[in-house]
C-alpha cells in the first residue's frame, strides 16, 4: 500500500456526517456519485462479487452491509474534510467498494502534499495498485476515472513530451475513453479528455496531435463548454478550462482565461478539495493578476 502522511489541520474542512449528507448533491454534482446507502452498497457488493479488501484479506463475515455502509460514509467524510490519509485507509479496507474514495484521496494527496520530484514514483505506484483491483471493480465510470487521473498526474510529473513518447499519455487516453463508454455524459472524464487533447496540442502541435490522439482545438473547446453547462460548477471546472486555453493559445485567449479564473473564485468552496484546487493554482492567479485573497 501507499504511504500517506496525515494532512495538516489547517487544510481540514469542518464536516459531520449529517452536514456532509446535506451538501452531498452539490459536492457530487460533477461526478454523480450517490451518497453511500445500504441499497447502494448491497448492489455494489453483488456486482463485484468480492468481499475482500485491497490487501486480499476477506472482509469479516460479521460486518453487515449496514456496517460497511457506515464505514464507506466515514471514508467519504474523511475525504471531504481533507483527511486524505484516513480516507485512503478506510477506503482500502473496503476493497473494491472503497476503491473510488481511496484513490481519489491518493490523487489529491499526491498533487497537494507530495514533493514534485517524488510525484512520478508516487503516481506510478498508485497506478500499479489500482490496476490490481481492475478485475473486481464495478463497471461504473467513477471507479475507473481515478485510473485516468493517476495516469494524467503521472504524465504531468514526467513532462508531456516524455509522456507522449513513453506511452503514458496514450494510456491516459484509453482510460478516459473507457470511462466515457461506461458513462458518455461523465463530466470529470470530459474534463480529463479535454485536458489530454490540450496537452497533446500544446506539446506536439495540432496537426500531430490530431493524427496521434484525434485532438483538435475545436474538440477541446466543445468538451470544456459542455462542462460549463453543469448547474453551479465547482472551481475545478473553470480552472481546468483556463489551463486548457493557456495550452491552446494563451495570448489570444487571455481575456477569457482571466474571466474563467474570476469565475473560479466566485464558485462556492464546499470542501477541502475545492480549497486545494484553488490553492494549487495560486501561480496562475498571480500570473494573470487575479487576486486569490479576494475569495471569501
Amino acid at each position: 500500500m501507499l504511504h500517506l502522511n496525515p494532512t495538516p489541520e489547517h487544510a481540514w474542512f469542518d464536516f459531520t456526517l449529517a452536514s456532509l449528507e446535506a451538501v452531498w448533491p452539490q459536492l457530487h454534482s460533477i461526478d454523480g456519485e450517490p451518497f453511500p446507502s445500504v441499497d447502494r452498497v448491497s448492489r455494489s457488493l453483488k456486482e463485484t462479487g468480492s468481499a475482500s479488501n485491497s490487501t486480499g484479506d476477506p472482509i469479516k463475515s460479521e460486518q453487515t452491509t449496514e456496517a460497511l455502509t457506515t464505514q464507506l460514509q466515514h471514508a467519504w467524510l474523511a475525504f471531504h474534510q481533507g483527511r486524505f490519509d484516513e480516507a485512503y485507509q478506510l477506503g482500502c479496507s473496503l476493497g473494491p467498494l472503497g476503491s473510488y474514495v481511496a484513490h481519489l484521496a491518493v490523487n489529491v494527496y499526491g498533487v497537494a502534499f507530495v514533493a514534485e520530484e517524488n510525484r512520478a514514483a508516487f503516481f506510478q505506484q498508485a497506478i500499479t495498485e489500482l490496476e490490481r483491483e481492475f478485475p473486481n471493480l464495478p463497471q461504473e465510470a467513477n471507479f475507473h476515472y481515478v485510473h485516468a487521473l493517476h495516469l494524467g498526474r503521472y504524465s504531468e510529473s514526467i513532462s508531456t513530451a516524455k509522456a507522449v513518447s513513453g506511452g503514458s499519455l496514450m494510456a491516459f487516453k484509453r482510460s478516459v475513453e473507457h470511462c466515457l463508454v461506461l458513462e458518455p455524459g461523465h463530466i470529470p472524464s470530459k474534463l480529463a479528455y479535454a485536458a489530454l487533447m490540450a496537452e497533446a496540442i500544446g506539446a506536439v502541435g495540432e496537426f500531430a496531435a490530431k493524427l496521434t490522439f484525434g485532438a483538435t482545438k475545436q474538440k477541446v473547446l466543445a468538451c470544456y463548454e459542455e462542462t460549463l453547462a453543469l448547474n453551479n460548477p465547482p472551481p475545478v471546472v473553470y480552472l481546468e478550462f483556463a489551463k486548457g486555453l493557456i495550452l491552446l493559445d494563451k495570448k489570444k485567449q487571455r481575456e477569457r482565461i482571466v474571466n474563467l479564473l474570476r469565475q473560479a473564485l466566485e464558485a462556492p468552496v464546499l470542501d477541502a478539495l475545492d480549497r486545494i484546487d484553488l490553492q494549487i493554482m495560486r501561480p496562475l492567479f498571480t500570473e494573470y493578476n487575479v487576486k486569490l485573497e479576494a475569495h471569501k
